[in-house]
């Protein structure tokens, strides 16, 4: 129906197929980020009102609200999902390290490899979680209060 419909308005079918795409993926989109959802919303829900009122009463504008009241909040529930995210999409079932280790074991029966295997990979996954762990506190918003203490 939407591809009928803009191929009918004339669009070029580069923009058709890319906007069908775009929209036959967002249920696999809301379905694989479900968790993070909600993770997300609960960490919004963590703010209490009164941090919102005293930043009204104070002055702020919804701008100075957002950046200093809700990011602060919410930053440690954001650092949760991206672990959350990076995990998940290194254990994949697509992923094609994780497709070679689980052939390697189940098909050609060879299971001491794929445990080795299996440990390096692990220690691939700790080793760029590290990294990433790094890179955020780098640019974390209790950064300045900890300098400043």
């Amino acid at each position: 129906l939407l591809t009928n419909m803009l191929y009918n308005m004339g669009m070029p079918d580069n923009l058709v197929n890319t906007l069908s795409g775009l929209v036959a993926n967002v249920t696999d989109l809301v379905w694989e980020s479900s968790i993070q959802i909600i993770v997300f919303i609960m960490g919004l829900m963590t703010i209490p009102a009164s941090h919102y009122e005293v930043a009204q009463v104070e002055g702020a504008t919804a701008w100075e609200t957002f950046w200093y009241v809700t990011f602060p909040a919410v930053f440690p529930y954001i650092f949760v999902n991206l672990i959350y995210t990076i995990i998940d999409h290194f254990v994949s079932y697509d992923n094609a390290v994780m497709k070679y280790i689980m052939n390697t074991a189940y098909k050609d029966y060879k299971y001491s490899y794929a445990a080795a295997m299996c440990w390096i990979y692990f220690i691939i996954i700790v080793a760029a979680l590290g990294v990433m762990t790094w890179a955020v506190t780098l640019i974390s918003p209790d950064r300045e209060k900890k300098a400043k203490t």
